[in-house]
């Protein structure tokens, strides 16, 4: 079995340096260097060093900003990792001494001893920990207080080595975000290169290692650089590998001679920073409202538009299929069978999860079944059949190996004249005499009409009467609609494939995604597309929008959009306009209405605010807000036109624009 890991990745960050700085000019003075050789080779100016009492506060004031940056109590977390060589004592851990001092009293604590790599060792650990579940909120520290190791005279050390420490909250986030991978390793063929050689049980402190400063940093500067750069190349590599990011990537895009070094080491970097708002998934929408905000850098805002209307227009597509074809059956149960027919192996799986939100019974598509917990439903195949010497020997085995669950396809030769026979026969030669009742036969080919009620009379004259009657083979809501008004067909559920995977009479959804505002100097300035297709004209500026539901009826009157600053007032009139025409309006009287924002923020300065609801907290809203719709704008054929309009404010700034550039 595969465990399912959780996505592991930093929710907060804190750093804290003492305010004593030691500049180069101050080096020189100490030893023979100037600010300048330091500069060349290490790029310090500067560096920290922390006072006599210092060394746990520094930690101390690290973690507090890291919890305060993670909205993340002391109490709640269940571990502390203090990466660190320079501890204020043997024993006990500063993890432990720091884990009294915040009051996380919940938290296991320890030190790791890692020098350099301390920080990234800590966070591995507390990655590992958050994947498979074992804890929730791990704080790992880097403090040093390397000053006081370091011997003031000796000019290898002295340049590099201060103090300071910073902090992370390590938490559950979205997947696909977070530690993607890591690469530990370790030489200890260069103990020698860098070391504290005294201090240990091999030289503990007597006056001898402290005249021959033991006690303090030892280094080969180039031996140090040699290997580090050496390491730093194949760890980088195999950290790239195992994220799945490959640099072919980066490659790729340099071999098409279109961009610059600095945008593709921008690209090979870039993490999305901006705010996303979205109305919930499940929600009933209408054209020509945005389902979506995104402020952001505009490289960035840019780079999700893809990704963004892949996610949504697919899915969007299939769960307004799916509920109109739902809507169709009246309460009788609608398989999703179209896993064959859909336009890839994503398009199958993430559609079976939108066919299911929207109403859908299950769906045949298993992997949706793993992967979103959609429940997986299905019968036999013909080849299953047509494996077997007869029709009956078929049954036979498959009703043994699904007692409980049988749903045969009766089809395969002759609906009528064998299959529904051999049917009705092995329900009564074994499930019947073992306790067990045929659940079901299905028919995929003919006269669905015809064939039902045949089948029906069959079942019915052999005491039969609980055995349902599923129908599938190019099924739609129109299909289904003439079976029960029309035809009179005897059906209990429906399996449907292409015409639902793929929306097959209507297979494109049409979400555009356009500028409305750019922030110059610290304003918002709105931004409109105009067309000679009025539809395409885009309403400007940073938008809210409203819901208005009748305050008596709990139903929906019309969606209303506003300017982000627009504050409605429910104790008056509101008047709502027409998105193009001043003249035509609709005045809603006051107390009469509430009004609810649908716009929610997923993203608030690139990270996760939302709590995602499961798979049937979904459904089960989806269900919830559909009832809210009036019938009469859910009919399939000539619906009533469902308001979607603008505030008084909105309008004229959308005319004034339209007026400027036409």
């Amino acid at each position: 079995m595969t465990l399912k890991l959780n996505s592991a990745g930093i929710i907060g960050i804190g750093y804290h340096v003492p305010e004593k700085i030691l500049t180069n000019a101050d080096i020189e003075k100490l030893v023979d260097t100037n600010d300048e050789w330091i500069t060349e080779r290490t790029g310090i100016k500067e560096r920290r060093i922390s006072a006599k009492d210092e060394p746990t506060s520094l930690a101390y004031k690290a973690a507090i900003k890291a919890l305060e940056d993670a909205k993340v109590s002391a109490e709640e977390l269940d571990m502390i990792i203090v990466a660190t060589i320079s501890a204020d004592c043997n024993t006990p851990s500063t993890a432990c001494i720091l884990q009294e001092k915040l009051g996380a009293k919940n938290a296991a604590a320890f030190d790791l001893s890692a020098a350099c790599s301390g920080f990234v060792y800590g966070s591995a650990i507390a990655t590992q920990f958050i994947e498979t579940g074992v804890y929730k909120k791990v704080l790992v520290v880097g403090a040093e207080t390397l000053s006081k190791f370091v011997n003031w005279h000796d000019r290898n050390t002295c340049i590099i080595f201060a103090d300071g420490a910073g902090a992370a909250v390590f938490g559950e986030v979205e997947q696909g975000y977070g530690m993607l991978s890591f690469d530990l390793g370790a030489d200890g063929s260069g103990a020698t290169t860098i070391e504290i050689p005294g201090g240990g049980s091999k030289h503990p402190a007597d006056q001898e290692s402290i005249d021959n400063h033991m006690h303090c940093l030892h280094m080969n500067g180039k031996e140090t650089f040699r290997f580090a750069v050496k390491a730093m190349g194949s760890t980088v590599m195999k950290s790239l590998e195992r994220a799945g990011l490959q640099k072919e990537d980066i490659d790729y895009l340099r071999s098409l001679n279109q961009f610059s070094e600095d945008f593709l080491e921008y690209l090979s970097t870039i993490r999305f920073t901006g705010d996303i708002y979205a109305i919930p998934e499940g929600t009933p929408v209408f054209p020509h409202e945005p389902l979506v905000r995104v402020k952001a850098p505009i490289i960035e805002a840019q780079l999700v538009e893809t990704a963004l209307l892949l996610a949504i227009n697919h899915q969007t597509l299939i769960a307004t299929k799916s509920r109109r074809i739902v809507q169709a059956s009246e309460q009788r149960a609608v398989m999703e069978f179209g896993a064959r027919r859909a336009h890839n192996f994503d398009a199958a799986i993430l559609g079976a999860r939108a066919a299911y939100i929207a109403g859908c019974a299950g769906s045949a598509t298993t992997y949706s079944g793993k992967e979103f917990g959609v429940p997986v439903l299905g019968t036999m195949a013909h080849s299953f059949i047509q494996s077997f010497d007869t029709e009956y020997d078929a049954f036979m085995y498959y009703a043994k190996t699904y007692p409980d669950t049988c749903t045969l396809l009766i089809d395969t030769y002759s609906t009528l004249k064998s299959g529904i026979v051999n049917a009705i026969k092995v329900a009564k030669d074994y499930l019947e005499p073992n306790g067990y009742r045929l659940k079901g036969v299905r028919i995929d080919s003919g006269d669905m009409a015809y064939l039902s009620k045949k089948v029906r009379k069959m079942l019915d004259e052999a005491g039969m009467k609980d055995c349902k009657i599923v129908v599938s083979n190019s099924l739609d809501e129109y299909v289904i609609e003439s079976l029960i008004h029309q035809q009179g067909a005897k059906i209990d559920s429906f399996g449907v494939g292409e015409n639902l995977i793929c929306s097959k009479n209507s297979p494109v959804f049409g979400g555009v995604y356009k500028m409305v505002a750019l922030e110059k100097d610290g304003h918002m300035i709105p931004k409109i597309k105009i067309s000679d297709n009025v539809e395409k004209v885009t309403n400007p500026g940073m938008k809210n929008l409203n819901r208005i539901m009748d305050k008596e009826t709990g139903m929906a009157i019309a969606d209303l959009l506003t300017l982000e600053d627009e504050v409605i007032d429910t104790t008056q009139d509101l008047t709502i306009y027409h998105p193009m025409s001043r003249w035509k309006y609709k005045v809603i009287p006051a107390n009469t209405y509430t009004v609810r924002d649908m716009l929610v923020p997923i993203f608030k300065d690139g990270k996760l605010v939302y709590d995602l609801p499961s798979l049937e907290e979904i459904r089960a809203y989806s269900e919830k807000e559909l009832a809210t719709i009036w019938d009469e704008i859910k009919r399939f054929v000539y619906p009533q036109e469902y308001y979607v309009d603008l505030s008084e404010k909105l309008l004229n700034l959308k005319l004034e624009m339209l007026k400027k550039y036409k």
